[in-house]
């Protein structure tokens, strides 16, 4: 099942990396794992229950720049998104 996996995910998903953990050890542990060797500027996590639909990213990032920019003040807010926007998009890990 593993180079199943691995071999559609590296074919079809080039920005997507699959972990294994070597033994079960639960949800909490697989997305620590999984935090620890993300290397993005935005983590989400979607559960088996979540369904995303056309433009469902764009909307939610906008709340997570809108946070960052409140709390770092300075940056203009648009310079943020577009900087943030590209880095996401052109990201190849």
């Amino acid at each position: 099942m593993h180079q199943q996996l691995d071999a559609y995910v590296e074919s079809n998903l080039p920005k997507v990396r699959v972990l294994h953990i070597p033994k079960r050890k639960g949800l909490i542990t697989a997305k620590l794992v999984g935090a620890h060797n993300a290397t993005g500027q935005v983590l989400l996590f979607l559960d088996s229950h979540i369904e995303a639909n056309v433009n469902w990213l764009p909307p939610l990032l906008g709340k997570v720049i809108g946070a960052v920019w409140s709390a770092r003040g300075k940056l203009s807010r648009a310079h943020y998104m577009e900087e943030l926007a590209d880095d996401l998009l052109n990201q190849n890990t």
